[in-house]
C-alpha cells in the first residue's frame, strides 16, 4: 500500500466502484518522482475481453493460479483480487493530458537502499 494514503485514495474521477478500488492502490506522489509510462495501452482486458480504452486504470498483472501475466481492466482487478508490487503487477492510470498517457501509479521497483 502507498505510504501517503491521503493522496492515494483521493480520486474524484473514479466513477465506478472498480475504479475506486484501483485508486486505493495508487501512490501519486511516488509516481511523480520518476514518471514511468506504458508504451501504447493494450486494447482489451485479457481476463474478460473488455476494452481498455475509456478506462481510468488498467493493470499489467500476474493472474494467480492461471500461470501467467496479462492486462486487466478495473472490474477484473477488483473481482479477481489482483495485486500490485514488484513481481506481482503494475497499475497504470490514464493522465489528463491533451494526449493521454498511462502512468505507473503502483507496483514500483524496490527502492535502492545500497547507497
Amino acid at each position: 500500500m502507498p505510504a501517503d494514503r491521503s493522496r492515494a485514495g483521493r480520486s474524484p474521477e473514479a466513477s465506478t466502484p472498480a475504479e475506486a478500488h484501483c485508486a486505493r492502490f495508487a501512490d501519486l506522489d511516488r509516481a511523480s518522482l520518476d514518471p514511468v509510462h506504458f508504451s501504447g495501452p493494450p486494447e482489451r482486458c485479457d481476463a474478460r475481453g473488455k476494452p481498455i480504452a475509456g478506462q481510468r486504470f488498467f493493470g499489467d498483472c500476474e493472474f494467480p493460479g492461471q500461470g501467467g501475466w496479462g492486462y486487466a481492466c478495473p472490474a477484473c482487478i477488483a473481482d479477481l483480487g489482483l495485486r500490485f508490487g514488484w513481481g506481482q503487477g503494475q497499475l497504470y492510470r490514464r493522465t489528463d493530458e491533451a494526449e493521454p498517457r498511462w502512468r505507473m501509479v503502483a507496483g514500483f521497483p524496490p527502492a535502492d537502499t545500497s547507497g
